[in-house]
C-alpha cells in the first residue's frame, strides 16, 4: 500500500472502529466531526447547511480561496471582449470584491484584484485603468497600470472629466459664460446679477475658468 493509499483508507478505518463503539461520524466528504443530528448522519455544521439547501459536500463560501469565489460573479463573453463583474458595485460604478470572506472591511475594486491576480504585480500604490473605459470589466487584457497622473489624463483624454456645467454645484452655464465674454458691463454688476461672486465672474471672461467654452 503506497503513502497516499494508506492516507485514503485511514478515514474508513476510523469510521469503523467509532461505529463499532456507537459513535458515528459525519457523513459529508472530508468531515470528521461528530454526527450531531445521527438521524441523517451530519454534523451540526453540515446538517444546518442541507437544512438551507445548500450542497452538503461544497465547500461554503468561508473555505473557498479568493480566487474561487471572484470567477462566479464575472460574466465572461470572448477573450477580447469585456469581462463584466456581476456582484455589487461601489458607489462610483467599479465592482467591489472582498479577498478575505468573512469580512469586507478589506475590499477592493474587482478590477484590481483581477490585474493583481493575473500579473502578480504589488499594486498597492498605482492605479489600475481601463483601456476600455468600461468601469465593470474586470478583463486582464483591457488593464493598465498608471500613477494618479496617468489616470487623471486619461480622464480628460476620453472626456470624463466632470467640467462646466455638467459639475452639480454650478452656478453658471456654457450659454451664460459666453454672455459673460461677449458682456461689456462690469464684474459686479454682472456677479449680482447672476448671484455669483465677482472672482467667479472674472475667471470666466479671462479663460480663468470654463477654458472649453469658445
Amino acid at each position: 500500500m503506497t503513502e497516499n493509499e494508506f492516507l485514503d483508507e485511514v478515514p474508513k478505518i476510523v469510521r469503523d472502529w467509532l461505529a463499532d463503539h456507537g459513535i458515528v461520524l459525519c457523513g459529508a466528504k472530508q468531515c470528521t466531526r461528530p454526527a450531531a443530528v445521527k438521524r441523517v448522519g451530519l454534523c451540526d455544521k453540515h446538517f444546518r447547511r442541507k437544512l438551507h439547501g445548500h450542497p452538503v459536500n461544497e465547500k461554503s463560501i468561508y473555505e473557498k480561496s479568493a480566487d474561487d469565489r471572484f470567477w462566479p460573479k464575472v460574466l465572461k463573453l470572448s477573450n477580447d471582449e469585456c469581462w463584466l463583474w456581476q456582484g455589487k458595485p461601489d458607489y462610483w460604478g467599479y465592482g467591489r470584491f472582498a479577498p478575505g470572506a468573512k469580512s469586507n472591511i478589506q475590499e477592493v475594486r474587482a478590477h484590481r484584484f483581477s490585474y493583481a491576480l493575473h500579473y502578480g504585480n504589488n499594486i498597492s500604490d498605482e492605479c489600475v485603468l481601463h483601456t476600455c473605459d468600461v468601469r465593470l470589466c474586470v478583463n486582464p487584457k483591457h488593464l493598465f497600470l498608471g500613477d494618479r497622473e496617468d489616470n487623471a489624463r486619461d480622464k480628460v483624454n476620453k472626456g470624463r472629466q466632470c467640467r462646466g456645467e455638467s459639475r452639480p454645484l454650478s452656478k453658471l452655464t456654457d450659454q451664460v459664460v459666453r454672455d459673460i465674454r461677449k458682456s461689456s458691463e462690469k464684474t459686479s454688476v454682472l456677479a449680482r446679477k447672476l448671484n455669483v461672486s465677482k472672482s467667479a465672474v472674472s475667471a470666466a471672461r479671462n479663460y480663468a475658468t470654463w477654458k472649453h467654452v469658445s
